[in-house]
């Protein structure tokens, strides 16, 4: 079969798994195997696991649902429950579920993005930004979700205003929190990298 190893594709390659962990690759050999369970991988590509980077899921079953299509990591950026959360992270190396990371509740202001979902926490003022980001880590939460949203000329909503921003990056940075921020130019701003979203970074790495 084929193997793209996220940078190459290889032809004529052989795989050997044992107890469902890859223990060897071997390339351009057409020596037979024998075992438990022998797949003919002619005409098949194995790549790896593929990443979501904007998902809701709630249940342990969207995790399984993942799994199955290839999708082996979950980057959820909505989710009020921190008990939810922390249920779908105790998934993490089960067999037969993705990887879940979760952003908790979106960092807003009450009337805003997010909370028509239903009661979530919101920044009342600039100087509690900081309490809200350290109440997002001490929830557990992965990286935090910053989302600029004003509504429409018709019908507007409150938002995040550029002070809450710039304490909430501050006190993330310092945490080695990673961000997902929904806007590009403020992203540019705070220097989080050429795109809106920034969702790589130590604590991910967490399990």
């Amino acid at each position: 079969m084929k193997l793209f190893d996220g940078d190459e594709i290889f032809e004529n390659v052989t795989v050997l798994t044992e107890n469902g962990i890859i223990k060897s690759i071997i390339l351009n050999e057409n020596a037979k195997y024998y075992g438990a369970n022998v797949i003919d991988g002619t005409g098949k590509t194995l790549i790896p696991g593929l990443i979501n980077a904007h998902v809701h899921a709630f249940e342990k079953e969207h995790l399984q649902e993942a799994a199955r299509n290839g999708v082996l990591t979950l980057l959820d950026l909505f989710n009020k429950s921190a008990m939810g959360a922390d249920s779908l992270r105790s998934l993490r190396d089960s067999a037969g579920y993705a990887y879940y990371y979760s952003s908790g509740p979106t960092v807003t202001v009450p009337g805003g993005h997010g909370t028509q979902f239903g009661k979530v926490p919101g920044i009342l003022v600039a100087d509690n930004t900081a309490q809200f980001v350290a109440d997002r880590i001490a929830e557990g939460c992965d990286y935090i979700k910053l989302i600029i949203e004003k509504g429409s000329a018709s019908s507007p909503i409150p938002t995040l205003t550029n002070e809450m921003l710039s304490l909430a990056i501050n006190t993330a940075r310092k945490e080695l929190l990673s961000m997902h921020l929904n806007d590009l130019m403020r992203s540019k701003r705070w220097s989080l990298g050429p795109m809106a979203s920034l969702i790589f970074g130590e604590r991910i790495q967490r399990k």
